[in-house]
Parts: C-alpha cells; sequence; structure tokens
C-alpha cells in the first residue's frame, strides 16, 4: 500500500486526490488491525452465557428489538429445514449396495397392507 502511495505522489501526472485515498484507506487499515491485535493480545474469551445474555438484550432493545427478534426466529428456522433436508442418511453399506425393484417394493407394501387388514 505504501508501495502505491509512493508512486502516486511520484507520477508526472499524479492525482492528488487518488494518493490521499490511498493514505485514508492505509490509516483505516493500521487503524483496524490495531483493534483486532489489542484483543487477540487480551485473550479474552466469551461464554456462551454471556452470548445469551447478549442475545437477550438485543432482543430486548426498546425499538427494534422485537423485529431482529422476528428475524432471528424465522432464520432459525430456515436453517433447521435446510440442515434437516441436506442431512446425511446413515444407511449400512449392504443396504445401499442392495438393489430394489418394484416388484419388491410391491411385495413389502402388499404384506403390511395385509396385516392391517388381518389385524
Amino acid at each position: 500500500m505504501k508501495y502505491l502511495i509512493e508512486n502516486e505522489r511520484t507520477k508526472a501526472e499524479s492525482n492528488s486526490d487518488i494518493a490521499k485515498g490511498l493514505e485514508q484507506m492505509l490509516a483505516a487499515h493500521e487503524k483496524e488491525k490495531k483493534i483486532l491485535d489489542d484483543v487477540s493480545a487480551s485473550n479474552s474469551q466469551v461464554t456462551t452465557n454471556e452470548v445469551f445474555d447478549m442475545i437477550d438484550k438485543l432482543f430486548n432493545l426498546p425499538i427494534m428489538g422485537g423485529k431482529i427478534k422476528e428475524f432471528f426466529n424465522a432464520q432459525s428456522k430456515l436453517q433447521k429445514r435446510e440442515n434437516f433436508a441436506n442431512r446425511e442418511l446413515n444407511v449400512p453399506k449392504a443396504v445401499a449396495k442392495t438393489k430394489f425393484t418394484n416388484k419388491d417394493v410391491n411385495n413389502n407394501t402388499n404384506k403390511d397392507t395385509n396385516k392391517d387388514n388381518k389385524g
């Protein structure tokens, strides 16, 4: 980034706005990097109880708390549906390799129906 700034300053047809913009980007990057470094140096860990407490506080905000909770719940429901639809079935290899025909399926269905009628 510093190279780009110096390069822009030394160009014959340089645009000072570009150099200023690059300098601002560099300053913002360094500020964010310092924040992340400070957080990682503090070794603070957040517990699950703290997370749930913060979520509770978020849901109880006076103006948008209810809407946030509504969006959160809707997103949770969608995520559960998606996870259910995409889950892998644990089928034993022997069963997975077995080839069933329509005749097998029909015979099993008829047996189940006959049991219901007799019972």
